[in-house]
């Protein structure tokens, strides 16, 4: 196939997707949601000798009460161990995360066997204030329920792509975020993936058929896309004022799919694992999972797996 005809096809598949939705619509939704939640996804990088920005992941910025956190994926914040701190982009710039360390609990060590791969910074006075000007999710952007979702619905994907950006000068790096917008699956109908409905959300990801705001556009691999942040696209077909809520934490890309940790899940393990968070998370957060997670978890294979981020 021609890439013109190749195009022609991109073009056809999203107007049937989104026939509902007129062109000058769905632009004008994806932006304003943009707009809202923008500079609160963060890119992460570590420096190597040469002072080179190496971009290997997403952020989300949130907060609990007084308490502020970095959200990203376990298996992100796992690169310190081997390349040192990670550092932030600021409005500013840079500035190194600082702050206490908290992951789900890798088996053996093994982040793999995680189904969960969360993690989070609760943010020291320093990096909370470079930060200061960006926007922090709260509870009230989140969706914290584990039930099963009804379909069909609209979902948006949002992160750094780290492919999109080489080495830079750490004064003037600009990571160049991607969206991504398709249709919830249910986890139930993707067994093969190692997911459990209570614990994951799934949108479909297909590259072939994609388009940006300006049209048909075939983007890179979602590398780097981990750590970002999954909504509830409920704008785009019932109006600005369904609000668009944060479904889950971005962790895996799997050939046509996006696998993303439920906020449910972030809440639980916020709540079981910063100091003073549960008083704030009492009524948001599900149950403790840890019995269900024993008695539901998938089995990871990873194998063939593409984690963005690696």
């Amino acid at each position: 196939m021609t890439r013109k005809r190749k195009r022609r096809a991109n073009q056809e598949a999203f107007e049937s997707a989104f026939a509902a939705v007129p062109t000058d619509t769905y632009k004008h939704r994806v932006l304003a949601h943009l707009a809202d939640v923008y500079s609160a996804i963060r890119p992460l990088a570590w420096l190597d000798s040469k002072r080179r920005l190496n971009f290997v992941g997403s952020s989300l910025l949130f907060e609990v009460g007084t308490t502020r956190l970095l959200v990203t994926a376990a298996h992100v914040l796992d690169e310190e161990a081997r390349h040192g701190p990670l550092h932030v982009a600021t409005p500013a710039g840079q500035t190194t995360v600082g702050g206490l360390r908290r992951w789900t609990q890798a088996p053996d060590g093994d982040r793999d066997a995680d189904p969960f791969d969360l993690g989070f910074v609760v943010l020291d006075p320093q990096t909370s204030q470079a930060l200061a000007s960006c926007r922090h999710l709260t509870l009230e952007d989140v969706d914290p329920s584990l039930e099963d979702p009804e379909l069909p619905e609209d979902c948006l994907a949002i992160g750094f792509p780290g492919n999109w950006v080489s080495h830079s000068d750490p004064a003037t790096a600009v990571a160049t975020p991607m969206f991504a917008v398709g249709p919830r699956l249910k986890a139930s109908e993707h067994q093969g993936l190692g997911v459990a409905e209570p614990f994951h959300a799934l949108m479909g990801f297909d590259k072939e058929s994609s388009v940006d705001l300006e049209g048909p556009r075939i983007p890179p691999d979602p590398f780097g896309m981990s750590g970002g942040g999954l909504w509830r696209f409920s704008s785009l077909r019932r109006g600005q004022e369904a609000r668009n809520r944060l479904l889950g934490v971005l962790i895996e890309w799997r050939g046509p799919t996006l696998i993303a940790t439920r906020a449910g899940v972030l809440l639980s393990a916020i709540r079981d694992l910063v100091p003073g968070a549960s008083a704030e998370l009492s009524d948001a957060a599900p149950p403790d999972l840890r019995n269900e997670r024993e008695r539901t978890e998938p089995e990871r294979r990873r194998t063939d797996a593409q984690e963005p981020g690696d």
